[in-house]
């Protein structure tokens, strides 16, 4: 820590107006997470009183939560006056002894601190406490002893309190924890972050509601402080409230200082609010300050394949999967990557992918879906037809579910119905048949479930028409023909289903030609000529009704 930039950081405490300030703003400056503010209060106090050792303590202390040790160690040990006796930076310097595993050195500098029962001093106490805990040693037990002695001289150590609550939370004494975040609730009822302690335990245990009063209790409290906007956030996103928890997050981004763990979380949140192009924006932003962080890379595939921009989602996903621990890749991560491979016209490693994604993830109707609709673009229908059933046990199916594994099923009968016209084999034929036959039948439920779940959309009888006509291909039953009625009373646009309408009608006009009763056939063999002009069945029926007619 050089003089030059000392002086500079006093300049900027100066012209802040910091000079007025006291150490519990410094404190609560950081715990709303903006510690330069709080380095910049406590520069000024030391600026007006040099020989101020809590104020070199606590920036001290500020520099070591920050991950700069030196700096720490300078303000530590420029607290220190050689004729001191006792004095808080001890506790600093402990700490920092702790971090190099020098345990008798870190006793010898808390001995002269707290010792031999000489100091009833509460804050010294609570320094010592907080470096047991918070130091790489992190001893809960050696604080919690520390930091009981600091509450016997002073209950209202508020942030004794705190500390205490902290690490009887880690020895899981989630209700003693409670406890001593209350009593800092006592010693400071201006102060929001106790509030945020206590709901932080109720969230962690599940307890959403009583997380989500005590949150509110703290906004109450402090409507500015930064961290609850964050817990608020959290728990919008844990009861999949996703909107408002990327507000509450940005909102927390734009009141404290960046860092890229913090946009890395609100990356994560922009993609469950389904915005996937800030999602991209966000992850690029920060992959410019730190390429290495792989799991990024997750993300902005799986965003970039959302925003069908295919080929740059597969180059993000190839490159998570080929350098990510493979103990770490989960099943959306197969998943995606086919997803990707398919639309980059590489099914079959594709389907390859799926399955993977599929035996890491068993129960996820989802995956089933992705692998049958790939299956289904490459044709594969015999091969989709079992998946989209399995996936059909997973979840309650939608229409659209059932739409596409009756479609399955139907181009499986009619391949199979290829294969045993072609077949020379009497017995292959006969099997062909009789399985073609059973697929039949299954299309037929399949869209009889489509019929039930949307009555008064006309596609579902359509495709039971087919089924049917397929399973009477002579018409001597009619088995189609209430289907393809029902197409034709729902499909009232002749626009939208003007093919379909001209199958449906000759079908009709068909059924009644085989009854012999071309009066009631003539209406439907009309309705195909108007919507298809020179259809040659209709142009058939109306030249043999006009030979029968000739005297």
């Amino acid at each position: 820590m050089n003089r030059r930039f000392t002086i500079v950081a006093l300049l900027i405490a100066i012209s802040s107006g910091v000079f007025s300030q006291t150490i519990n703003d410094a404190i609560k400056a950081a715990q709303s997470e903006k510690p330069v503010l709080a380095k910049n209060i406590l520069l000024g106090l030391i600026a007006k009183t040099p020989a101020d050792q809590e104020a070199h303590y606590r920036l001290g202390n500020i520099y070591y939560q920050t991950v700069k040790k030196d700096s720490a160690k300078y303000y530590f040990e420029k607290g220190i006056k050689p004729e001191d006796k006792i004095n808080y930076n001890f506790a600093g310097m402990g700490k920092l002894a702790l971090d190099e595993k020098n345990t008798a050195k870190a006793e010898e500098y808390f001995n002269k601190l707290v010792g031999y029962g000489k100091s009833k001093d509460s804050k010294a106490y609570t320094f010592v406490g907080e470096a047991y805990f918070n130091s790489t040693a992190n001893d809960a037990v050696k604080a919690i002893i520390q930091l009981e002695k600091a509450v016997m001289f002073n209950l209202r150590n508020g942030e004794a309190q705190l500390l205490l609550g902290d690490a009887y939370l880690q020895t899981n004494n989630a209700g003693k924890a409670v406890t001593k975040y209350e009593y800092a609730i006592d010693a400071d009822p201006t102060s929001a972050f106790p509030y945020m302690k206590i709901g932080q335990v109720y969230m962690k245990s599940g307890a959403y509601e009583q997380a989500l009063k005590n949150f509110q209790k703290g906004s109450e409290v402090d409507p500015q402080f930064a961290p609850l906007f964050r817990e608020l956030a959290e728990i919008n996103y844990l009861t999949k409230n996703f909107t408002e928890a990327c507000r509450l997050y940005k909102k927390y981004l734009d009141s404290t200082v960046e860092d890229i763990q913090k946009r890395t979380r609100y990356a994560s949140f922009l993609f469950l609010c389904k915005d996937y192009e800030g999602t991209i924006n966000e992850i690029n932003t920060v992959l410019k300050q730190d390429s290495s962080n792989i799991i990024l890379s997750r993300l902005i595939g799986y965003s970039y394949y959302e925003k069908e921009k295919y080929e740059e989602g597969l180059a993000f996903m190839k490159k998570f999967l080929e350098t990510a621990d493979s103990t770490k890749v989960i099943a959306s991560d197969y998943a995606y990557y086919g997803k990707l491979l398919a639309k980059t016209n590489n099914d079959l490693l594709a389907v390859v992918y799926l399955n993977k994604a599929i035996k890491v993830d068993s129960t996820n109707a989802d995956l089933y879906n992705d692998l049958s609709l790939v299956l289904y673009v490459q044709k594969k229908y015999v091969e989709a037809i079992p998946v989209l059933e399995k996936m059909l046990k997973l979840k309650r199916g939608s229409s659209q579910d059932y739409f596409l594994l009756g479609k399955a099923y139907y181009y499986a009968a009619g391949n199979l119905s290829g294969l045993a016209k072609e077949a020379t084999d009497k017995e292959k034929k006969k099997i062909a048949e009789a399985v073609a036959d059973t697929f039949f039948h299954e299309v037929d439920t399949a869209f009889m479930k489509v019929t039930e779940m949307q009555p008064t959309a006309p596609l579902g009888y359509l495709w039971r028409g087919r089924a049917n006509s397929n399973l009477d291909p002579e018409t001597t039953e009619g088995l189609a023909f209430p289907h393809y009625q029902k197409f034709v009373e729902l499909a009232t646009d002749e626009v939208k289903y003007k093919k379909e309408l001209v199958e449906a009608y000759q079908y009709l006009g068909f059924y009644y030609v085989m009854k012999d009763d071309n009066t009631t056939a003539k209406p439907f063999w009309k309705k195909v000529g108007e919507l298809d002009p020179g259809n040659k069945n209709s142009e058939e029926f109306f030249k043999s009704l006009q030979q029968q007619t000739k005297p």
